[in-house]
């Protein structure tokens, strides 16, 4: 396997100027292009750097709200996007879950150390579903950053804010904007989904299954019983997209 490239562009938003980063594997002229989108990331003219990469066509595998990027993206006349993973997300999302996530994300969190930051994102991470304090380790060093003498969560804690201001009226309305995108996505795609997520319930992946413009385009796939929320790819899957 090849290492790893990082490199960052400036941004400007609103509040100023800011940096997006990104960690780049592979051959830089690889015409087969796949964008890999977490929750906790950047918005908006971020992604111009898919329109200066030139590819003619773009994988993308996206998990919490970077599957809802990928959806909008997928579902836009003329996408570049042509072939769609949807890791435990869907155009319905389960009001408790989300109150669950809002509880934690944000918190203005400090660690002395790595284990005691690799206790935390286990304790607030089970659904996860990882079975080795090892793995726990390695998801922990990609979520912190050092701060001072100690870590701290690695993003801005003001992510929080969208959830602190959840209304239902706000779900039924995005709702319906993405169900609309979803269905006029053309491109395979393929929905992963924890067999007891509480985030994507089985009738929400069950439609998304059965309807769209492409009959069979979407196939569902449960990844394992002991992973709920996020299934993490921790071990490499055996099936064809």
């Amino acid at each position: 396997m090849s290492s790893p490239r990082f490199d960052e562009v400036r941004c400007l938003s609103p509040a100023g100027f800011h940096f997006m980063r990104w960690t780049e594997w592979g051959e830089a002229d690889n015409p087969r292009l796949l964008v890999c989108v977490h929750g906790l990331t950047r918005v908006g003219r971020d992604f111009d750097l898919l329109a200066r990469l030139n590819a003619k066509s773009v994988a993308w595998i996206g998990t919490s709200m970077g599957g809802l990027i990928g959806i909008t993206l997928a579902g836009q006349p003329g996408s570049p996007l042509g072939r769609l993973l949807l890791n435990d997300v869907g155009p319905t999302l389960d009001a408790a879950a989300l109150t669950r996530i809002g509880d934690y994300v944000g918190q203005p969190v400090r660690f002395n150390d790595l284990e005691q930051a690799t206790d935390y994102v286990t304790a607030i991470s089970k659904p996860f579903g990882l079975t080795s304090r090892a793995q726990w380790r390695a998801i922990t060093e990609t979520v912190v950053v050092r701060d001072g003498g100690g870590y701290r969560m690695h993003y801005d804690p003001r992510i929080a804010v969208p959830f602190k201001q959840f209304t239902p009226e706000a779900a039924a309305a995005g709702e319906s904007a993405l169900w609309a995108l979803y269905d006029a996505i053309v491109v395979p795609t393929l929905l992963v989904r924890g067999e007891n997520s509480d985030l994507l319930s089985r009738a929400t992946a069950a439609q998304m299954t059965a309807r769209g413009r492409c009959p069979g385009r979407c196939r569902s796939w449960i990844r394992s019983p002991a992973q709920f929320f996020h299934p993490a790819f921790s071990i490499p899957p055996r099936v064809d997209w």
